[in-house]
């Protein structure tokens, strides 16, 4: 088969029925589960959607039970000699209390999001529940009225995985109908039944509507977080999500943090640059890229800190043979790479700092780690310097002379 027929295939394949059922079940796996553990790492543990939920809920609630006494007030008017039962009162009160309860659960269940998905459910269950029982079995000499707007609203306004909402409303509405059959006249059953039939499907389509529409505005801003954070040539962090993540890091652990910080730079970029063009820079500057996000960690933070420059925070890695064994691994990458682009070598330099659960600030690792890079630069380039973080002396001790101060043993370096 040659590629335009593979190419027509694959076409094909993915634009079957069930490849797009498959990416549509993915897209949605992905709102409800892994980006949530993504933002879960992020420091944004799923808030936002706890927060609708309950948002939806509360409005919901309130809702159905201002609908509920509006149609209480007009029964009693329209209808003299009508008097409301106490499953109506029981309606309004259960809406207002759960209403009343979503404030306070917002806060009690932002970290836990399966609680505040069954708070939803267990509610929408209790609510339909009431309805289902007003509309089929108090009302025997009418069809229902209000079971079915209750289910299409609800479906529109929580947010929960679609089998969720969905199963609890049709529960609700194999419920009502049974109720219609055992209490009604036939006729008015089987109105009743057509109707539940309709709400059903209403709330199915609804439901996946809003759903599409919210995750398609998930991605949306999922996209425009992405283009925030990541370099736009070579797709890893930029400088600012890199800072503020390592911030956010040291003061989380301080004063205990154990990592390791690595400054690294390509050796005589502008001279790549000047000889071969900024295309063939740009391609060098992915071949690093691509070389640190090999050689180290999903859980390490890689990103372009400016130019030609580049860190690394690696976490929890303190072992100056491993460091040096990966910062070999991507030099001889970076070497190998370059030859077969420009068919010269092009090499790298880089600093990095060992941290043992020490009280520091980001900002003075980041020094020394710079201070390093530029110890690599100073000693021929094509260096890799290792150093153990040195707490900066009290302000008293910095009177010290300056040979004092270079006989220090935080001023020695390793070179690999």
């Amino acid at each position: 088969m040659t590629d335009r027929g593979r190419g027509r295939t694959r076409a094909r394949s993915s634009d079957a029925p069930t490849a797009r059922l498959a990416a549509q079940f993915r897209r949605r796996r992905a709102y409800f589960t892994d980006d949530r553990r993504a933002i879960v790492d992020l420091n944004l543990r799923s808030l936002a959607i706890v927060d609708l939920n309950l948002r939806s809920l509360r409005t919901a609630c309130l809702l159905v039970g201002l609908l509920a006494l509006l149609f209480i007030i007009l029964t009693c008017v329209l209808t003299p000699g009508w008097l409301p039962d106490p499953v109506h009162f029981l309606l309004v009160s259960v809406c207002a209390l759960v209403a009343a309860m979503c404030p306070w659960a917002r806060r009690a269940l932002s970290e836990r999001p399966w609680t505040a998905a069954a708070l939803c459910l267990g509610s929408q269950l209790v609510v339909l529940a009431l309805v289902a029982y007003i509309d089929g079995a108090l009302t025997p000499d009418a069809p229902g009225t209000f079971m079915q707007a209750v289910c299409i609203a609800w479906a529109a306004v929580i947010v929960l995985p679609w089998a969720m909402p969905v199963g609890v409303v049709m529960v609700a509405e194999v419920a009502y109908v049974a109720l219609s059959f055992a209490c009604k006249d036939f006729a008015l059953a089987q109105r009743d039944l057509y109707g539940a039939l309709v709400g059903a499907s209403a709330s199915v389509i609804v439901s996946q509507l809003a759903t599409n529409l919210r995750v398609a505005d998930f991605e949306a801003r999922e996209r425009y977080r992405n283009l925030s954070l990541r370099d736009g040539l070579l797709g890893i962090y930029n400088k600012g999500a890199l800072t503020a993540l390592a911030q956010r890091y040291f003061e989380s652990v301080a004063p205990h943090v154990t990592a390791c910080v690595i400054m690294l730079d390509i050796d005589d970029f502008k001279a790549v640059n000047d000889r071969f063009g900024h295309d063939t820079g740009d391609e060098v500057l992915r071949a690093l890229a691509g070389a640190l996000q090999r050689c180290f960690r999903s859980s390490d933070a890689v990103g372009r800190f400016g130019g030609d420059e580049f860190m690394v925070l690696a976490r929890g890695l303190t072992d100056p043979r491993v460091i040096a064994g990966k910062l070999d691994a991507v030099r001889l990458q970076l070497e190998g790479r370059c030859e077969k682009l420009v068919g010269q070598r092009v090499e790298c330099s880089a600093g990095a700092v060992i941290l043992r659960d020490a009280d520091a600030t980001y900002e003075t690792a980041f020094r020394q780690a710079d201070e390093a890079l530029y110890a690599a630069k100073r000693a021929g380039k094509a260096r890799v310097v290792i150093q153990e973080f040195c707490p900066p002396a009290p302000v008293r001790e910095r009177r010290a002379s300056t040979a004092d101060a270079a006989a220090s043993p935080c001023n020695g370096e390793d070179g690999a």
